[in-house]
């Protein structure tokens, strides 16, 4: 049973689980998971905990079976303390199960999900670390999307890292490290988590049921997330992709105006779709500057793209992909933008640029 808890691991994380379960006992009290999203830091950080809450570990893994290994895998096991953003516990999942418990009211019914933790989150979770493990010998507390958290929310989390209550293992898991208050990151031991090869993250996919030339096209425009290509193939999300770029193409021709385009998207994800107009001008500035779009996102056709914009497309390109992400930092991070008007401005941009 071992052997198939291990292969539970996403393959890319199983050099670095042999390292990390190793030194499981003796590691740092705070660790920090930094990497890409859609790569699978929250399970590597899950797998982490039923490791050490396992009753009978063997060979460096979990046993899978026994009382509490059930529990941790299902995300109820009660020494397991989860704090994420409102905005993911909507999602789902094993972790967002043990987030719920420090799930932050809701003003009103028509309140949007918060994009952040808050600061009354993690005084819910002092207030519970203040005593004793209720099952296991060790407690563990994960920190999904560290970085989204508030000053208030960070300061108060500082005072757990400054005096940790014992036997408290505490992993904090980002996407952007460099978000996080210095104070924060120089208590934690780091971890940078790798992006998995092309052909780890096809072959994944395909075990997950995805075949492999559409694999290959997912990855590629995902940036070689695999967690986040299975998400786009389950929800179809390529065929509202498409869509996306045919209305951008039909934008920067004048067929359409950037508040019409954003009209017609208002039913979908803002932050997702800003994510792919960046992805889009990811994929432009590296076959422009390449000359090639091997590493790049097969959905985007750059020539078609080129033909609408004026010869100084590259450094237009440069323009609009900065100020698309200071505006999606600014969206993503605590007490972030209104996304409606943040996918609004983006596509004004977009379109005044190709003219700049």
């Amino acid at each position: 049973m071992a052997d198939s808890m291990n292969s539970n691991l996403l393959p890319w994380h199983r050099s670095i689980w042999t390292e990390l379960g190793l030194q499981a006992d003796r590691k740092a009290h705070a660790l920090l998971f930094s990497g890409p999203s859609g790569t699978g830091k929250r399970d590597l950080a899950l797998h982490l905990g039923m490791y050490r809450f396992c009753e009978a570990p063997t060979d460096l893994s979990p046993c899978g079976v026994c009382h509490q290994c059930a529990l941790a895998g299902s995300g109820s096991h009660p020494d397991l303390h989860v704090l994420m953003p409102e905005s993911d516990l909507e999602e789902g999942g094993r972790l967002a199960q043990a987030g719920l418990r420090y799930r932050p009211e809701k003003s009103s019914e028509t309140t949007k999900p918060k994009r952040g933790i808050v600061v009354d989150q993690v005084r819910r979770l002092t207030g519970a670390l203040s005593t004793h493990p209720r099952m296991a010998s060790v407690r563990m507390v994960v920190v999904a999307l560290a970085e989204t958290m508030n000053l208030n929310a960070a300061n108060a989390f500082l005072k757990i890292l400054e005096e940790p209550p014992p036997n408290t293992q505490l992993i904090l898991v980002s996407t952007d490290a460099s978000r996080l208050l210095p104070t924060l990151r120089s208590r934690c031991s780091p971890l940078e988590l790798p992006l998995p090869s092309l052909s780890q993250g096809v072959e994944w996919l395909c075990q997950q049921g995805v075949e492999k030339q559409l694999g290959e096209l997912l990855l590629r425009a995902t940036g070689r997330q695999p967690l986040t290509a299975l998400k786009w193939n389950n929800n179809n999300w390529i065929e509202l992709r498409e869509e996306l770029f045919m209305l951008l193409l039909q934008m920067m021709e004048g067929k359409q105006t950037p508040l019409e385009v954003a009209k017609k998207l208002t039913k979908y994800d803002s932050s997702m779709l800003i994510n792919w107009i960046v992805g889009y001008i990811e994929s432009m500035i590296r076959t422009e500057v390449l000359n090639s779009q091997e590493e790049g996102d097969l959905m985007v056709p750059a020539e078609s793209v080129r033909k609408r914009w004026p010869p100084r497309f590259t450094l237009n390109l440069f323009r609009v992909y900065d100020y698309l992400l200071s505006l999606l930092n600014k969206m993503e991070g605590p007490g972030g933008l209104d996304e409606q008007l943040v996918l609004e401005d983006s596509l004004l941009m977009l379109n005044k640029i190709k003219t700049a």
